[in-house]
């Protein structure tokens, strides 16, 4: 069976290789038809080289845009700034989209003795700018899509010898890579679907396992549950601060604001007041 975890990068390059080949040939396919239809003359090459070279344009800000992602993702507490971030990206992702194109159309069609016309930049560039403004967003949901596969064949903990007695380690994967986190180090964990995600100092690193199973097998003097979809490090929360509407923040020595609901709070001040 594959390693999804071991060879995700070669997957994706396939998968896009093969998206971006298959939509150049339907596309390439639908411009011969209407200018048949039209009665408009056309060589047969020239649809694969306006559809192929938009495709090479394509694969190549596809490396770019998995770069911004990396670097502002959106996160259920933090997601205006990479809305923005990423509709601002949509202006240059086109405009080099269509300039790489161009400059690859033109050099092939000197290649063979033609000239190549864009036509007029006012009409153009605002009919490309619409079209990749969705292949921006497509091309960004298909990342988070893989990523969500990628979550969901994240290791589950390994299991001790003995079954009540608590975590030390977890054994994770990411980026391709495997991971082990000594459980002391980890700061919160935050419930993610069917996998959680462990904030640790060197990263987030997700684990498949649900969050009732971790907190049935965290050491409860060191971990505590404060939300239905957080546990915290004890040792590494600081202030609680009361939200004014029965629910609180909690503040993490690392930065990171926790949520903690008013019924968890409740238990776990009975807990620690024993």
């Amino acid at each position: 069976m594959l390693d999804l975890q071991r060879h995700h990068r070669s997957i994706a390059i396939l998968m896009w290789i093969v998206y971006l080949t298959v939509n150049a040939l339907v596309e390439a396919a639908s411009v011969i038809t209407e200018y048949a239809r039209t009665n408009r003359e056309l060589d047969s090459w020239e649809p694969y080289v306006w559809e192929f070279t938009s495709a090479a344009s394509t694969g190549v800000l596809i490396l770019a845009i998995v770069a911004l992602n990396g670097a502002f993702p959106f996160r259920r507490d933090a997601w205006r700034r990479p809305l923005m971030v990423h509709l601002v990206a949509t202006v240059p992702f086109s405009l080099l989209h269509v300039g790489g194109m161009v400059a690859l159309r033109k050099l092939i069609y000197w290649s063979v003795g033609r000239q190549y016309d864009f036509g007029n930049l006012a009409v153009e560039l605002p009919y490309e700018f619409r079209k990749d403004f969705v292949t921006y967003w497509f091309i960004l949901g298909v990342l988070y899509l893989w990523q969500h596969v990628r979550f969901l064949h994240a290791a589950r903990p390994e299991p001790d010898t003995e079954p009540s007695a608590p975590l030390e380690r977890l054994f994770a994967s990411k980026r391709g890579k495997e991971f082990v986190i000594r459980v002391a180090d980890i700061d919160w964990i935050e419930a993610a679907g069917n996998y959680a995600n462990l904030h640790h100092p060197d990263g987030v690193y997700p684990v498949r396992a649900s969050m009732s199973e971790l907190e049935g097998r965290l050491d409860r003097a060191t971990f505590a549950r404060v939300h239905r979809s957080f546990i915290v490090n004890l040792d590494r929360a600081g202030q609680i601060e009361s939200t004014g509407s029965g629910d609180y923040r909690i503040h993490m020595r690392s930065g990171d604001i926790v949520r903690m609901s008013r019924r968890y709070r409740a238990q776990l001040r009975d807990r620690l007041n024993r």
